[in-house]
Formats: structure tokens, C-alpha cells, sequence
């Protein structure tokens, strides 16, 4: 026959077989006990000299299951670069996807883990994923070190994105660019925000809780003026600064720093003069008031005089005399500093 031959058949065409069950069948090379695919139908588009190689697919059919009950695999194969083991092309020697009688269906590998396992990228053509299993259950597939896993699980009652096992963290996910929340955002354990980085809100900005609210900084916190604002701080109900810190400071930028601190000064019957320091300096000198925290018993019979001597921006001296008790007596004194910031 020439390259212009036609035939014509009106029944099924039975190839390798006698007892075809399509219009086309195909027989291929008998099967084994073995887990293993033979190419039972090769295509080509021949070689065309200086152009091209040849380019051939093959669909190869055995079993995925050893034993006389194995059931069906089809492995799609390609030819790949043409060379002189795959004779230039003409044998299809890539295996490039496995379906398998269990349903599930392999690219990039022969033996699939699931419906669909892909060895290789992704690429969403239209940008949707739909995950419509409503009853799936957390597989803990994910639990292994190095897998992450993206899960609707019903048990959790969320879409689980699990991240990368094993990390120095744990799991550990990582987002890049700008990340919108449309809804509440629930945080169970800490948050960190990146140095230099702002938490900002275009309308009233809550933080609540049912416990206390701490603000936990070594530089400090401060309220100020920012983006057109007054830089007003308002508080509604009971003000507690200092807490168990025995030297605090309180500034409002540009206008007023308030700082106090406690001092333990041995108090005999003469003159006694101590240093103290403000936590941060003023920019003048500040207004500087002491008190006495306990007198003590009535026996001590303590009468004390204190004062502020040598006020300056960075500190003062506590200057006090104690008269009527001889005794020498540690007593503690607080102060308070009002001045510019």
C-alpha cells in the first residue's frame, strides 16, 4: 500500500485480539503477576530530516497491584529528548500521567497518593480552587516534617491552612505583600509586629479584653501627635502608672513629663543628704515634691524635716534632718517631678 491508500471498515477493527469490544481494539504484550505497564498503542509523527526528530506518544497498560486481581493502570507517555536510547524520538519514554482503577490519577508520578497527586506546579488557569467535600475529616497527611497542607475539614469547622512541618517554629506559614481581613481576626497565641512597622486603623481602632492590657516596651511607650491627629489620651476610669516599678515616668510630648521614684535614706539626728535621679531628664528644672512614707511606731518619738536641694534637669538631693529620736533609722521617702519634657 502507498501513503495514498485508504481503507474503509464498517465493522470493529480488531487488533492482536479476536474478539475486540469497540470499534478499535488493541492487544498488547500478555500480562504479569508484577506491578508493571507495556505500551499497547504508539503514535507517531515521523522524522523529518534537518527539520525535526521523530515525536511519539504511547499508551501503556498493565497493573498497579501484584497478584491475578491487580487492577487496571494506564500510564500517558511521551517521547523525550530525542537520543539514541529512545531512537531519536520514535519511543515514548516519559511517563507523564497515571490513571489508576482506584481513581486516583498521578502527573508526575506513577504511583498517585490520592485522587489527584501532582509532582510538580500547579497553575489555576481560571484562579478558582473549590474544595466541596463537606464531610472531610483533618487527614494529619500535613503532620509530616516538611508537608504542609491546606485542608475544609469539618472537624476543625474551618479551611485548615496547615504550615511547613519541622521548622524552628513548628508550623510555620509565611504570607508576602498586602493582606486584606474582611471579618474579625481571632489571634490565640503572640503577635509580633516587625521593627519600625505601624498598626493603623482609618476609623476608631478597639482593643479589649477581659484581663489587663499590657504594653510591655524597653524604649518605652508614648502617646503623641501623628497623621493630623490631637495626640489626646483619654481615659475612662482609674489611671495606674508605675505598678511595682519604683522609679516611673509619665511625658506628654512637648508639653508636660511627670517622673517619681521612691529613695531609702538612713536618718540619724543630724543632717543627711542623699542623690536622686530622674528616670529621664527634663529640659528645665522641674518642680520637685517629698513626702514620707511611714514615720514608723509611736516609740520612735521620729520628728522629720525633707526637702528638695540642688534641683536639677537629670536629679535632685533629698535633704532632710531628723530631731526628738537619737537612733539612727532607714526610712523611705517618695518624690514626685513635674516639669517641661
Amino acid at each position: 500500500m502507498g501513503n495514498e491508500d485508504k481503507w474503509y471498515i464498517s465493522g470493529p477493527l480488531a487488533i492482536g485480539t479476536t474478539d475486540p469490544k469497540a470499534n478499535l481494539s488493541v492487544s498488547g504484550a500478555p500480562s504479569t503477576t508484577q506491578i508493571e505497564t507495556s505500551t499497547v498503542l504508539h503514535l507517531l509523527r515521523p522524522v523529518v530530516p534537518t527539520i525535526k526528530n521523530d515525536n511519539s506518544v504511547g499508551l501503556a497498560v498493565g497493573a498497579f497491584e501484584e497478584g491475578p486481581s491487580g487492577r487496571a493502570r494506564l500510564d500517558i507517555k511521551l517521547s523525550g529528548p530525542p537520543q539514541a536510547s529512545n531512537e531519536w524520538g520514535r519511543i515514548p519514554d516519559v511517563s507523564v500521567m497515571t490513571l489508576r482503577a482506584d481513581g486516583n490519577v498521578g502527573i508526575g508520578t506513577a504511583e498517585p497518593k490520592g485522587k489527584l497527586d501532582v509532582q510538580g506546579d500547579i497553575r489555576a488557569g481560571n484562579s478558582d480552587i473549590y474544595f466541596t467535600k463537606t464531610d472531610h475529616v483533618h487527614s494529619g497527611i500535613g503532620n509530616t516534617a516538611g508537608y504542609a497542607a491546606i485542608e475544609n475539614a469539618q472537624n476543625l469547622d474551618a479551611l485548615a491552612i496547615l504550615g511547613r512541618t519541622g521548622t524552628d517554629r513548628g508550623r510555620k506559614v509565611r504570607l508576602w505583600d498586602y493582606l486584606e481581613v474582611n471579618g474579625p481576626l481571632d489571634v490565640t497565641g503572640d503577635l509580633t509586629i516587625g521593627s519600625g512597622k505601624t498598626i493603623s486603623s482609618p476609623g476608631r481602632l478597639h482593643i479589649s479584653g477581659d484581663e489587663n492590657l499590657f504594653l510591655l516596651n524597653k524604649g518605652g511607650v508614648i502617646v503623641s501627635k501623628a497623621r493630623q491627629g490631637n495626640g489626646n489620651l483619654t481615659v475612662e476610669g482609674n489611671f495606674n502608672w508605675g505598678g511595682d516599678n519604683s522609679d516611673s515616668s509619665f511625658i506628654i510630648l512637648g508639653t508636660l513629663q511627670i517622673c517619681w521614684g521612691s529613695k531609702r535614706v538612713n536618718v540619724p539626728n543630724r543632717n543627711n543628704s542623699e542623690p536622686a535621679r530622674f528616670p529621664r531628664s527634663f529640659k528645665a528644672q522641674p518642680f520637685v515634691t517629698i513626702s514620707l512614707n511611714d514615720p514608723g511606731p509611736p516609740d520612735w518619738n521620729l520628728k522629720c524635716g525633707v526637702g528638695a536641694n540642688d534641683v536639677g534637669t537629670s536629679g535632685f538631693t533629698i535633704l532632710c534632718k531628723a530631731t526628738e529620736d537619737r537612733n539612727p533609722r532607714e526610712l523611705t521617702f517618695t518624690w514626685i517631678a513635674i516639669g517641661k519634657a
